[in-house]
């Protein structure tokens, strides 16, 4: 009985312990998003054209502008990356790379969960 309860008590501390990571790394990613004021569909991103859109056009499709993550001015080429919040749970990012204020590429990096539960039949 004793050899049961120490078995019960060390999966209940393992169970928590992952429980803690798991809650940790969800925070982190959640403080990864871009700080923007709405948050983007596949359907929105889908809708995007390359190399005819200009940056512009591309936060009036989406909703709201992107937040800049980086701005590279080698002269004749400016390179600008912008990202947007995906309307998924628990992250979603979409980004826009433009150069000289076109969209010449794009990353989406989607995870979704979904939780549901049925109930038995009686």
């Amino acid at each position: 009985m004793r050899l049961v309860k120490i078995f019960l008590l060390a999966a209940v501390t393992v169970a928590s312990v992952g429980a803690m990571i798991a809650a940790g790394a969800y925070g982190i990613a959640r403080l990864m998003l871009p700080r923007t004021t709405c948050s983007v569909t596949e359907a929105q991103i889908d809708a995007l054209v390359l190399s005819n859109m200009s940056y512009g056009d591309v936060s009036r499709k989406l909703g709201c502008p992107g937040a800049r993550k980086s701005r590279e001015d080698y002269g004749a080429l400016v390179v600008e990356t912008y990202a947007w919040r995906g309307n998924v749970w628990p992250f979603g990012e979409f980004e826009g790379t433009f150069m000289n204020g076109r969209l010449e590429g794009t990353s989406k990096t989607w995870l979704n969960l979904e939780l549901s539960a049925t109930k038995p039949p009686a």
